[in-house]
């Protein structure tokens, strides 16, 4: 299992990393040695601090959880030592299991939500399906679940998120959602503040392991020198049990980078800017990465950057109180523990009391019991009893020894315990009705009146285990727009439980119609995972099992008020019902009900008109299948007769062209011919009138009847 993604492994032998922009560069890489001493004084810091806290949850825990623990043990061996009952009645454990399992018929749902105009509702929806299908294969719900239970019984709880690769035979990876069942093996940052940890910045996750399995995993080395100095290794290797303490710690730190505002909106930094990309403007801003490293007390054993700018680790508190800077975290139970003890105290007097009557005491005479005093001692037990039935002396007869009555348990004590069983009650505000009790002297409005004062008083706990899944939504939607870049089928689950598979970074077909709320991405894909911010919003209720089984119960009540119902919408109600063959019943029934009643426009009937026959309808659909047919078939003889009617036009548009060319051609000719004769017509006066000598004017003459396009022979001579 590897807790962490990296798209880029950190060199070690490097001690700064350049990054591709010049003006900015990476941190210098921390050395194994550097590390380890910061995982050490963090810890040391976060004991410190949450310690406390945690020995407070414990004990809690235990009171709720191990035998015994609701006695102080002083007063239970003392008690033990004079034979008195030490009762424990744990009714604070049923209070709290009442509280776990109402947050377990409500169920949190992660609900991503479009944020910037890159972002769009479909490609929101498509990331809750991936938020449901991460859920069921990490078994989510177990891993909330163990959060909340750990928030009720002893304050604080955690919940993981991971990188794994899908099998073993695969290089794609997702993310997962694990359970954190010891709560004292986390630590996160003393400075967080938040209730869902949004502002923590440093986590350490620690397990013991064998040592030798880690020697298998990881070489000698990663144990080599707790066998020579163990003088501050103490809490990191066990010498009896041969185990060593394995940590993950994810450390939150910043590289100073440049960003730039693109052309179209978007920010990218700029050692990912692209060439042709247009930059408006640039400024200085910090890159958050989470660095993680898995340490055993004296090696580094491995290091990668975990995909995101949120601590992987989400705190999951109870109740949480502020005074000043110190910190108070209690359980459900932490305040009910004093009147529990109390009630336990009191029930074991009753208990003792009541005992006490069928061992009423004897009162006898000496010589009743003359020779048989040991048996009066103790004569619980002895089926027989001797005693002396006449008087030595007088020989009388003695009456029988008489036992006492015994008072019975006096009020004080009863009135005592109810009056501590009350008291916890008050303090956790759970009365009966929130507790399932049956109540005939009161209303039902009173009665659900108390459960909502109950759900008030205990609402924090619920609330706060929403925070933090919302939390681990802000987690997983930058894992898949790192992990999903490319084109990819993936399997996504709806609010109903069903899979279904959508293609992701789906590119946009020319003519493909888009659905109410997509639109497509700047990369011209549709679910475009790789742009948009999406935000997290929680949507709590009853699971949709439990809905659809309140919509079937309120559906029957209607029904029976108006029977009518069923024939005008019989096939959905229908399909409310959980069954065998509820389905086929339904689509029976559809098949019944008239078509005006369908909201189908279209149907027959559907203006007012009376429903038409079955047989009628069949022969329609038959109909309305042969002229899709036949409109099918028009349609592509349309386009046959358009290709043939485009190709005339373009042969007369090329004889129109041909025509017009020639044209043109011919009247450049005729004004060139006309353009001449003026020209030899002007030529010949001026010859005419000037006095030229013979050679000369032979020449002229010999050009002239050359130049005569129409190659007719020139009439008029120049003459020397």
């Amino acid at each position: 299992m590897n807790p962490a993604q990296s798209f880029d492994h950190p060199d070690s032998d490097l001690d700064v990393e350049k990054d591709d922009d010049a003006s900015t560069s990476r941190p210098k890489q921390k050395t194994d040695d550097e590390i380890l001493a910061e995982i050490r004084d963090f810890l040391t810091e976060a004991q410190n601090y949450w310690n406390p806290i945690y020995a407070k949850g414990r004990e809690d825990k235990e009171f709720v959880t191990i035998d015994g623990a609701q006695w102080d043990a002083v007063a239970k061996k003392e008690r033990d030592e004079d034979n008195l009952p030490s009762l424990e009645i744990n009714l604070a454990r049923t209070y709290c299991r009442q509280q776990i399992n109402t947050q377990r018929q409500n169920r949190p749902q992660i609900q991503p939500v479009p944020v910037d105009s890159y972002a769009d509702i479909e490609t929101a929806k498509t990331l809750k399906g991936l938020v449901k299908d991460t859920e069921v294969v990490s078994d989510a719900e177990s891993a909330y679940d163990a959060a909340a239970e750990n928030a009720v019984y002893g304050g604080m709880g955690f919940i993981r998120v991971i990188t794994d690769y899908v099998s073993e035979d695969s290089f794609e990876q997702e993310p997962r959602i694990v359970a954190v069942h010891n709560t004292e093996s986390v630590y996160i940052d003393p400075m967080s503040k938040a209730l869902d940890g949004s502002d923590n910045s440093r986590a350490l996750v620690k397990s013991w392991v064998d040592k030798e399995q880690l020697i298998k995993e990881h070489g000698d080395d990663a144990v080599r020198d707790f066998d020579s100095d163990l003088s501050d290794m103490a809490s990191w290797y066990n010498i009896s049990d041969k185990k060593v303490l394995v940590a993950e710690y994810f450390t939150l730190d910043q590289e100073e980078k440049e960003l730039c505002l693109l052309g179209d909106g978007s920010t990218k930094w700029k050692s990912d800017v692209i060439a042709g990309e247009q930059v408006i403007k640039t400024r200085k801003s910090a890159k958050k990465v989470i660095n993680w490293y898995k340490v055993s007390g004296n090696k580094v054993l491995d290091r990668t950057i975990f995909v995101g700018q949120l601590i992987p680790v989400v705190p999951v508190y109870g109740e949480v109180t502020w005074i000043g800077e110190d910190r108070h975290v209690f359980s459900l139970v932490h305040f009910a523990k004093d009147p529990a003890r109390l009630f336990n105290y009191w029930k074991s007097t009753e208990a003792h009391q009541l005992s006490e009557m069928s061992d009423a005491p004897y009162v006898a005479a000496v010589e009743q019991i003359a020779g048989y005093e040991e048996e009066w001692k103790n004569p619980k037990g002895l089926r027989v009893l001797h005693y002396n039935y006449r008087d030595d002396q007088t020989g009388q007869q003695l009456p029988s020894p008489q036992r006492v009555g015994f008072p019975g348990s006096p009020s004080g004590v009863l009135n005592a315990a109810m009056g501590a069983q009350q008291s916890i009650v008050d303090v956790l505000n759970m009365h009966a009705p929130a507790m399932g009790s049956a109540q005939s002297d009161q209303s039902g409005i009173a009665i659900g009146k108390l459960q909502n004062q109950q759900e008030t008083s205990n609402f924090h706990f619920p609330d706060n285990l929403n925070k933090s899944i919302a939390q681990v939504g802000r987690i997983l939607i930058p894992q898949y727009q790192a992990f999903y870049t490319e084109q990819h089928i993936k399997r996504i689950i709806g609010d109903d439980g069903k899979p279904q598979t959508v293609t992701l970074n789906q590119p946009m077909m020319p003519g493909q119609p888009l659905q109410k709320g997509q639109t497509v991405s700047k990369n011209g894909w549709l679910n475009d995972l790789t742009v948009g911010r999406y935000d997290v919003r929680m949507q709590t209720g009853a699971n949709y099992n439990t809905q659809r089984q309140e919509t079937a119960s309120l559906l029957q009540q209607l029904v029976r008020a108006d029977p009518s119902l069923m024939q005008k919408a019989g096939d959905l109600i229908l399909r409310s019902l959980d069954g065998v063959g509820i389905a086929e019943i339904a689509d029976r029934v559809e098949r019944s009900i008239p078509p005006q009643l369908k909201n189908d426009p279209n149907a027959p009937g559907a203006n007012g008109q009376p429903p038409l026959p079955p047989e009628v309808q069949q022969h329609l659909q038959q109909a309305d299948t042969t002229v899709q047919q036949l409109q099918q078939q028009l349609q592509q003889l349309q386009a046959a007769v358009a290709d043939k009617q485009a190709e005339r036009n373009h042969k007369a548009q090329l004889a129109e062209m041909d025509a017009q060319v020639k044209l043109a051609i011919a009247q450049m000719n005729n004004e060139s011919k006309e353009n001449l004769n003026e020209l030899t017509n002007a030529v010949k006066l001026m010859l005419q009138h000037m006095q030229v000598p013979a050679p000369l004017a032979a020449e002229v003459n010999q050009d002239l009847m050359q130049s005569d396009l129409g190659g007719q022979e020139q009439a008029d001579v120049i003459n020397p």
